[in-house]
């Protein structure tokens, strides 16, 4: 089973990232299935109406590969971003641009979004809402639920069913999304001015890695790294960016 939660969680970083990286402003983002089944969407309709009409082109996109639609003074950009996954911007800003800042999320965003997709059909795939960057979140209609005898399984089956559903909850319990400090370099002049030690932790800050992972891969302390890209962050030499990743306990 796939929890809806988990995935509201990685398209509400997403969205986030984008609004930080200039790519839309409160609103301009949609998520889709490869197979053309709508994830999330903030879109207005006019502009979700045009996006609908290349769901036929989704599964032609290689990742990374990308439709432009001039929609007024706007661009609609949809691009592959990963094996299950299609990515759709409503931006004002220059194409080029944006087109950079999509391509920079498809390994984080994409391969999550793919773990979480994996093995799940369709029709399964959540429709989520996000609320409103402005707003405050609307409190949830509690569902009325039907009476038992309705629901109730056949006593010879109700064992299997109770345990396929303990197995499912399970499953949602040990798979957490957890997010991580990703550290990016926006001046590479640093690694010329720097120490040995200092250049072997910012030659691997690619924006892929996170400081944990920089911290087990060179075997140098984590707080040392945090302490060393803190300090280029201030000096806007480094970028340090919250990705998610899943957590498999």
């Amino acid at each position: 089973m796939l929890a809806a939660e988990n995935v509201s969680k990685v398209v509400s970083m997403l969205r986030d990232e984008l609004r930080v990286l200039g790519a839309i402003t409160a609103r301009g983002l949609a998520l889709y299935t490869v197979g053309g089944k709508q994830i999330y969407s903030d879109l207005d309709p006019p502009v979700e109406e045009r996006l609908k009409v290349f769901v036929s082109s989704f599964p032609g996109l290689s990742i990374g590969s990308h439709i432009t639609v001039t929609i007024g003074e706007r661009t609609l950009i949809i691009m592959r971003l990963s094996e299950r996954s299609v990515l759709a911007v409503f931006t004002h800003q220059r194409v080029g641009i944006v087109l950079v800042k999509m391509s920079a999320l498809i390994k984080s965003y994409g391969t999550t979004l793919d773990k979480l997709l994996e093995g799940v059909e369709e029709e399964q795939v959540p429709s989520i809402q996000l609320p409103e960057v402005s707003e405050v979140k609307t409190e949830e209609v509690p569902v009325e639920e039907q009476p038992s005898e309705l629901v109730e399984a056949p006593v010879e089956g109700k064992a299997e069913v109770e345990e396929a559903k303990a197995e499912e909850v399970e499953a949602e319990r040990r798979t957490r999304i957890v997010t991580v400090q990703v550290p990016v370099i926006l001046d590479e002049s640093i690694l010329k001015k720097c120490s040995d030690r200092e250049r072997k932790i910012l030659e691997m800050c690619d924006g892929e890695r996170s400081i944990d992972e920089i911290a087990k891969e060179t075997g140098i302390p984590f707080f040392e790294i945090l302490q060393l890209c803190t300090k280029y962050s201030v000096k806007k030499k480094i970028k340090i960016i919250d990705r998610p990743r899943i957590i498999t306990e």
